[in-house]
């Protein structure tokens, strides 16, 4: 099964943390691939094992729908960071016309889980230790 990666239009997007940071997104190049490398190196094993990317939001082979999945440096974690980058995603989604974007996480990531609920995910499916949550993309892009 193969995936395509979406054309991120995040370019100098503005997000702010809850003690009043501002950080800008934009999509990653070849280039970076160095320091997101170094990034995910400085992550605790627990937060690399819960998150693959820095937020990636794919094309899946299913019509309309995507799957969307982030990492938050530790020392920039419980900043409001995750929930601003899942806010833009889905936004994003929404103007790629995706229908839906699913979230695969484990049971445990109770940050994730709470994240993606207060952004009114519902959850979809739920196998043993995985839980496939679906958030809503129309009300992202309001």
């Amino acid at each position: 099964m193969s995936y395509a990666l979406a054309a991120l239009r995040l370019d100098n997007h503005p997000l702010l943390t809850l003690d009043g940071r501002a950080t800008l997104t934009r999509p990653a190049t070849t280039a970076d691939r160095t320091a997101v490398n170094a990034m995910r190196a400085r992550c605790s094993a627990e937060s690399r094992h819960r998150r693959i990317a820095a937020t990636h939001l794919l094309h899946t082979p299913a019509d309309r729908t995507g799957e969307l999945a982030i990492l938050v440096e530790d020392a920039w974690q419980n900043l409001g960071l995750g929930r601003n980058l899942v806010r833009r995603a889905l936004h994003e989604a929404h103007r790629l016309g995706m229908a839906s974007v699913h979230v695969l996480t484990e049971r445990d990531n109770h940050r994730m889980l709470s994240l993606c609920r207060s952004l009114g995910a519902r959850v979809r499916d739920a196998e043993g230790c995985t839980v496939y949550l679906t958030p809503t993309v129309a009300e992202a892009s309001s």
